[in-house]
Protein backbone atom coordinates (compact mmCIF):
# COMPACT_ATOMS: atom_id res chain seq x y z
CA UNK A 1 0.00 0.00 0.00
CA UNK A 2 1.28 3.73 -1.08
CA UNK A 3 0.96 5.35 2.48
CA UNK A 4 1.55 8.65 1.25
CA UNK A 5 1.62 11.23 -1.29
CA UNK A 6 3.20 14.89 -0.50
CA UNK A 7 5.99 13.09 2.47
CA UNK A 8 7.67 15.91 2.54
CA UNK A 9 4.68 18.18 3.37
CA UNK A 10 3.69 16.02 5.33
CA UNK A 11 6.19 15.43 7.46
CA UNK A 12 7.08 19.19 8.30
CA UNK A 13 3.52 18.80 9.61
CA UNK A 14 4.02 15.91 11.95
CA UNK A 15 7.22 17.65 13.19
CA UNK A 16 4.77 20.71 13.68
CA UNK A 17 2.60 18.80 16.68
CA UNK A 18 3.28 19.48 19.96
CA UNK A 19 3.06 15.92 20.40
CA UNK A 20 6.46 13.79 19.66
CA UNK A 21 6.20 11.06 17.31
CA UNK A 22 9.13 9.84 18.52
CA UNK A 23 8.16 9.03 21.97
CA UNK A 24 5.26 6.46 20.11
CA UNK A 25 6.63 3.45 20.15
CA UNK A 26 3.54 1.64 19.11
CA UNK A 27 -0.06 2.52 18.54
CA UNK A 28 -1.62 1.25 21.43
CA UNK A 29 0.72 3.80 23.65
CA UNK A 30 -1.47 6.96 21.51
CA UNK A 31 -5.21 7.35 22.45
CA UNK A 32 -7.81 9.46 21.51
CA UNK A 33 -9.39 9.19 24.95
CA UNK A 34 -6.48 11.00 26.54
CA UNK A 35 -4.40 12.67 23.99
CA UNK A 36 -7.36 13.76 21.34
CA UNK A 37 -7.29 17.37 22.47
CA UNK A 38 -7.28 20.30 19.95
CA UNK A 39 -3.70 21.85 19.52
CA UNK A 40 -3.47 25.57 20.67
CA UNK A 41 -2.06 26.52 17.42
CA UNK A 42 -4.71 24.68 15.42
CA UNK A 43 -6.85 27.55 14.00
CA UNK A 44 -8.62 28.32 10.81
CA UNK A 45 -6.38 31.25 10.32
CA UNK A 46 -3.39 28.84 10.78
CA UNK A 47 -4.28 25.47 8.90
CA UNK A 48 -2.83 24.34 5.59
CA UNK A 49 -3.83 21.74 3.16
CA UNK A 50 -2.40 18.52 4.57
CA UNK A 51 -3.55 15.76 1.76
CA UNK A 52 -3.46 13.52 0.11
CA UNK A 53 -2.60 10.86 2.82
CA UNK A 54 -3.27 7.26 2.77
CA UNK A 55 -5.05 6.04 5.47
CA UNK A 56 -6.31 2.61 3.85
CA UNK A 57 -5.89 1.05 0.56
CA UNK A 58 -9.47 2.61 0.16
CA UNK A 59 -9.36 5.43 1.86
CA UNK A 60 -7.36 8.91 1.96
CA UNK A 61 -7.29 11.83 4.44
CA UNK A 62 -7.95 15.02 1.90
CA UNK A 63 -8.34 17.98 4.62
CA UNK A 64 -6.62 20.64 6.22
CA UNK A 65 -4.74 20.60 9.38
CA UNK A 66 -7.77 21.93 11.29
CA UNK A 67 -10.67 20.56 9.05
CA UNK A 68 -10.88 16.62 8.35
CA UNK A 69 -12.05 15.46 4.83
CA UNK A 70 -11.67 12.08 3.51
CA UNK A 71 -12.11 10.16 0.16
CA UNK A 72 -13.46 6.61 -0.54
CA UNK A 73 -12.72 4.81 -3.19
CA UNK A 74 -15.27 2.22 -4.28
CA UNK A 75 -15.15 -0.11 -7.40
CA UNK A 76 -17.74 2.30 -8.87
CA UNK A 77 -16.71 5.47 -8.36
CA UNK A 78 -15.26 8.10 -5.19
CA UNK A 79 -16.91 9.38 -2.04
CA UNK A 80 -15.79 12.41 -0.75
CA UNK A 81 -16.73 13.37 3.12
CA UNK A 82 -16.82 16.91 3.61
CA UNK A 83 -15.56 19.80 1.32
CA UNK A 84 -13.15 22.21 3.69
CA UNK A 85 -13.79 26.00 3.56
CA UNK A 86 -13.84 26.84 -0.16
CA UNK A 87 -10.52 28.46 -0.02
CA UNK A 88 -9.22 25.02 0.00
CA UNK A 89 -11.49 23.20 -2.22
CA UNK A 90 -9.39 23.24 -4.87
CA UNK A 91 -6.45 21.97 -3.33
CA UNK A 92 -8.55 18.89 -2.35
CA UNK A 93 -9.83 18.34 -5.75
CA UNK A 94 -6.20 18.47 -7.29
CA UNK A 95 -5.74 15.82 -4.49
CA UNK A 96 -8.40 13.56 -6.26
CA UNK A 97 -6.10 14.12 -9.69
CA UNK A 98 -2.86 13.10 -7.38
CA UNK A 99 -4.20 10.10 -6.92
CA UNK A 100 -4.71 8.84 -10.30
CA UNK A 101 -8.88 9.25 -10.14
CA UNK A 102 -10.50 12.64 -12.17
CA UNK A 103 -12.85 15.15 -10.00
CA UNK A 104 -16.29 13.54 -12.16
CA UNK A 105 -15.02 10.23 -10.29
CA UNK A 106 -16.56 11.76 -7.56
CA UNK A 107 -20.15 10.34 -7.23
CA UNK A 108 -21.15 11.92 -3.55
CA UNK A 109 -20.14 14.54 -1.04
CA UNK A 110 -21.57 13.50 2.40
CA UNK A 111 -21.37 16.18 4.44
CA UNK A 112 -21.36 15.90 8.45
CA UNK A 113 -22.59 18.68 9.13
CA UNK A 114 -24.23 22.38 8.22
CA UNK A 115 -21.27 24.44 8.93
CA UNK A 116 -18.88 26.39 6.68
CA UNK A 117 -15.53 24.99 7.47
CA UNK A 118 -17.05 21.46 6.03
CA UNK A 119 -20.04 22.27 3.65
CA UNK A 120 -18.43 25.57 2.40
CA UNK A 121 -16.87 24.06 -0.97
CA UNK A 122 -19.49 21.40 -1.77
CA UNK A 123 -21.43 23.93 -4.41
CA UNK A 124 -17.92 23.82 -5.93
CA UNK A 125 -17.27 20.61 -6.06
CA UNK A 126 -20.76 19.70 -7.59
CA UNK A 127 -19.91 22.18 -10.07
CA UNK A 128 -16.89 20.59 -11.81
CA UNK A 129 -17.78 16.54 -10.43
CA UNK A 130 -21.62 16.37 -10.97
CA UNK A 131 -21.77 14.70 -7.35
CA UNK A 132 -24.86 14.25 -5.45
CA UNK A 133 -24.53 16.37 -2.12
CA UNK A 134 -25.83 14.97 1.13
CA UNK A 135 -26.40 15.90 4.42
CA UNK A 136 -29.49 15.76 7.28
CA UNK A 137 -32.14 17.48 6.62
CA UNK A 138 -31.86 19.39 10.08
CA UNK A 139 -28.58 20.73 8.52
CA UNK A 140 -29.79 21.45 5.16
CA UNK A 141 -31.87 24.11 6.98
CA UNK A 142 -28.06 25.82 8.13
CA UNK A 143 -27.13 26.55 4.58
CA UNK A 144 -28.63 29.08 2.21
CA UNK A 145 -28.61 26.89 -0.80
CA UNK A 146 -31.05 24.31 -2.62
CA UNK A 147 -31.22 20.78 -0.94
CA UNK A 148 -30.13 18.14 -3.14
CA UNK A 149 -29.97 14.40 -1.26
CA UNK A 150 -31.25 14.03 2.58
CA UNK A 151 -30.46 11.19 4.62
CA UNK A 152 -31.31 10.41 7.94
CA UNK A 153 -31.25 8.31 10.93
CA UNK A 154 -31.07 4.38 9.73
CA UNK A 155 -30.66 5.31 6.20
CA UNK A 156 -27.71 3.73 4.12
CA UNK A 157 -25.99 4.19 0.80
CA UNK A 158 -24.43 1.75 -1.60
CA UNK A 159 -21.79 3.01 -4.07
CA UNK A 160 -20.33 -0.56 -5.70
CA UNK A 161 -18.70 -2.64 -3.14
CA UNK A 162 -19.25 -0.26 -0.52
CA UNK A 163 -22.45 0.34 2.12
CA UNK A 164 -22.22 3.52 4.21
CA UNK A 165 -24.90 3.60 7.20
CA UNK A 166 -26.10 7.06 8.85
CA UNK A 167 -26.67 7.76 12.32
CA UNK A 168 -27.97 11.57 12.99
CA UNK A 169 -25.78 12.09 16.14
CA UNK A 170 -26.63 15.82 17.09
CA UNK A 171 -24.94 18.24 19.66
CA UNK A 172 -22.47 20.08 17.88
CA UNK A 173 -25.43 20.97 15.16
CA UNK A 174 -28.96 20.08 15.68
CA UNK A 175 -28.10 17.13 12.30
CA UNK A 176 -25.00 16.07 12.69
CA UNK A 177 -24.69 13.11 10.31
CA UNK A 178 -22.03 10.43 11.39
CA UNK A 179 -21.24 7.60 9.49
CA UNK A 180 -20.32 3.76 9.34
CA UNK A 181 -18.37 2.00 6.31
CA UNK A 182 -15.25 -0.31 5.75
CA UNK A 183 -12.19 0.16 4.97
CA UNK A 184 -9.39 -2.05 3.97
CA UNK A 185 -5.80 -3.15 4.79
CA UNK A 186 -4.60 -5.91 2.43
CA UNK A 187 -6.97 -8.79 2.71
CA UNK A 188 -8.23 -7.47 6.16
CA UNK A 189 -11.42 -5.01 5.98
CA UNK A 190 -12.25 -3.01 9.13
CA UNK A 191 -15.24 -1.12 10.15
CA UNK A 192 -14.76 2.52 10.66
CA UNK A 193 -17.10 5.12 12.11
CA UNK A 194 -16.57 8.81 11.42
CA UNK A 195 -18.34 10.71 14.44
CA UNK A 196 -19.32 13.88 12.32
CA UNK A 197 -19.32 16.38 15.03
CA UNK A 198 -17.18 15.03 18.54
CA UNK A 199 -17.64 17.91 20.34
CA UNK A 200 -19.92 20.94 21.90
CA UNK A 201 -18.60 24.23 21.19
CA UNK A 202 -21.85 25.92 22.26
CA UNK A 203 -22.91 27.00 25.84
CA UNK A 204 -26.17 26.02 25.59
CA UNK A 205 -27.39 23.51 27.91
CA UNK A 206 -29.80 21.46 24.93
CA UNK A 207 -26.96 21.63 22.84
CA UNK A 208 -24.84 19.45 25.44
CA UNK A 209 -28.13 17.04 26.61
CA UNK A 210 -28.37 16.34 22.73
CA UNK A 211 -24.61 15.48 22.55
CA UNK A 212 -25.19 13.13 26.07
CA UNK A 213 -27.74 11.37 24.45
CA UNK A 214 -25.89 11.11 21.19
CA UNK A 215 -23.01 9.39 22.48
CA UNK A 216 -24.96 7.02 24.99
CA UNK A 217 -27.27 5.64 21.42
CA UNK A 218 -23.54 5.32 20.39
CA UNK A 219 -22.60 3.00 22.72
CA UNK A 220 -25.85 1.41 23.02
CA UNK A 221 -26.67 0.78 19.18
CA UNK A 222 -23.07 0.12 17.30
CA UNK A 223 -21.57 -3.13 16.61
CA UNK A 224 -18.54 -3.95 18.71
CA UNK A 225 -16.47 -4.68 15.80
CA UNK A 226 -15.71 -0.81 15.17
CA UNK A 227 -12.25 -0.66 14.92
CA UNK A 228 -11.46 2.77 13.38
CA UNK A 229 -11.89 5.91 14.82
CA UNK A 230 -12.26 8.71 12.32
CA UNK A 231 -13.59 12.33 13.68
CA UNK A 232 -14.50 15.70 11.36
CA UNK A 233 -11.19 17.38 12.90
CA UNK A 234 -7.95 15.85 13.18
CA UNK A 235 -7.04 16.15 16.45
CA UNK A 236 -10.24 14.36 17.81
CA UNK A 237 -8.78 10.84 15.97
CA UNK A 238 -5.14 11.58 16.16
CA UNK A 239 -5.19 11.74 12.47
CA UNK A 240 -1.44 12.87 11.40
CA UNK A 241 -0.05 11.08 14.46
CA UNK A 242 -1.31 7.83 13.51
CA UNK A 243 -0.72 8.57 10.00
CA UNK A 244 2.95 9.66 11.09
CA UNK A 245 3.52 5.52 12.48
CA UNK A 246 1.49 4.57 9.40
CA UNK A 247 4.86 5.55 7.74
CA UNK A 248 6.86 3.98 10.04
CA UNK A 249 4.86 0.47 10.23
CA UNK A 250 7.15 -2.28 9.54
CA UNK A 251 5.42 -6.11 7.15
CA UNK A 252 3.60 -8.16 10.52
CA UNK A 253 2.87 -4.97 12.48
CA UNK A 254 -0.53 -3.76 13.67
CA UNK A 255 -2.18 -1.01 11.37
CA UNK A 256 -1.85 2.25 13.60
CA UNK A 257 -5.28 3.08 12.89
CA UNK A 258 -7.04 -0.25 13.94
CA UNK A 259 -8.03 -0.21 17.65
CA UNK A 260 -11.18 -1.21 19.26
CA UNK A 261 -10.57 -0.67 22.77
CA UNK A 262 -9.13 3.01 22.20
CA UNK A 263 -12.62 3.47 20.06
CA UNK A 264 -14.72 2.74 23.30
CA UNK A 265 -12.36 4.57 25.09
CA UNK A 266 -13.00 7.72 23.43
CA UNK A 267 -16.99 7.13 23.23
CA UNK A 268 -16.31 7.04 27.61
CA UNK A 269 -14.35 9.91 27.54
CA UNK A 270 -16.76 12.66 24.78
CA UNK A 271 -19.63 11.19 26.91
CA UNK A 272 -17.57 12.21 30.10
CA UNK A 273 -16.10 15.54 29.06
CA UNK A 274 -20.21 16.89 27.86
CA UNK A 275 -21.30 15.84 31.55
CA UNK A 276 -18.59 17.56 33.05
CA UNK A 277 -19.16 20.95 30.59
CA UNK A 278 -22.93 20.94 31.00
CA UNK A 279 -22.92 20.28 34.88
CA UNK A 280 -20.07 23.26 34.97
CA UNK A 281 -22.75 26.10 32.92
CA UNK A 282 -24.41 28.80 35.10
CA UNK A 283 -27.82 28.10 35.92
CA UNK A 284 -30.16 30.01 33.97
Amino acid sequence: MRKITGLFHFCLLVLSLSLSISQLSHAQELSAATDGQRPADATPQTQEYAGPVQLFDNFYYVGTTFVSAYLLVTDEGLILFDSLYNEFTAQLLQSVQELGFEPDDVKYVLITHGHNDHAGGSEEVREVSGARIAMSSADWAMLDQEVDLVFEDGDSLTLGDTTIKFYITPGHTPGVLSMQFPVRDGDEAHQAFLFGGHNVTSRVAENFEWFIDSVQRLQRDLPSDIAVNLTSHPWGALIFQRAEMLIQRQPGQPHPFVDQEDFVAFLNERLKNARQRLAALPNP
